[in-house]
């Protein structure tokens, strides 16, 4: 058997936030890995959302933060 990943990156400078449509299409492709990279407040992050993590759709939208709060993002100091 043999498993596939996908990898989608997503990276910005002017969009940093995310309808809950955007997560459910997620929620329903968990094959996918997805990397949001991204500005806010002069700052760049980075999210990844690993293949099989669980996907948080309760929210109507996905701020910048809230997207670091739920998947571990990181602050890119380079």
């Amino acid at each position: 058997m043999c498993l596939v990943i996908l990898l989608v990156t997503f990276a910005s400078k002017d969009w940093n936030s995310f309808p809950q449509s955007v997560m459910l299409a997620l929620a329903g492709r968990r094959d996918l890995t997805v990397v949001f990279q991204y500005d806010y407040e002069g700052r760049t992050y980075k999210v990844t959302i690993s293949a099989g993590t669980p996907i948080h759709t309760g929210d109507n939208w996905y701020g910048p933060m809230r997207l670091v709060d739920l998947y571990d993002g990181v602050e890119i100091t380079e």
